[in-house]
């Protein structure tokens, strides 16, 4: 075990084309989802924000200051979460970053095994890296 510094995160991978910033668990799935992205020539960054409060400024500034597409994901709700700190953070900070939140969003979601929830919410692997996808080539 090594002793963290509350309310720091760490850039895991440097990258030229986006960037993913990850909260809790989800960081798996976003590295999984950076190894279908590089397969398809695409050079990913990520950053493991470790705490939602209080947010690393430091780290939020790296990543929106180096990057134009910023994609959070999160295993939280997504409307109030840790992708709505980023945006506020952005925002109140003058970046005009193209962003996009993945979360559990703000309705029912039924029940079912994780990988099938994840799915449902667009939170799988997969799904990230077609979010990733669609936000580079829009």
């Amino acid at each position: 075990m090594t002793e963290i510094a509350i309310g720091k995160g760490v850039r895991v991978k440097s990258g030229k084309d986006i960037a993913i910033l990850s909260l809790g668990t989800m960081i798996h799935n976003a590295k999984k989802a950076i190894e279908r992205l590089s397969e398809r020539g695409l050079d990913v960054a990520l950053y493991d924000f470790k705490f939602l409060k209080p947010l690393d400024k430091d780290l939020a500034n790296e990543a929106l200051s180096n990057y134009k597409y910023i994609l959070t994901v999160e295993d939280g709700c997504k409307d109030g979460g840790f992708g709505s700190a980023i945006a506020e953070y952005a925002c109140e900070n003058g970046f005009s970053n193209s962003l996009k939140r993945i979360g559990i969003p703000d309705n029912f979601v039924e029940h079912g095994s994780v990988s099938q929830l994840q799915k449902l919410c667009g939170m799988d692997a997969e799904s990230i890296a077609e979010e990733a996808i669609k936000m580079i080539e829009k």
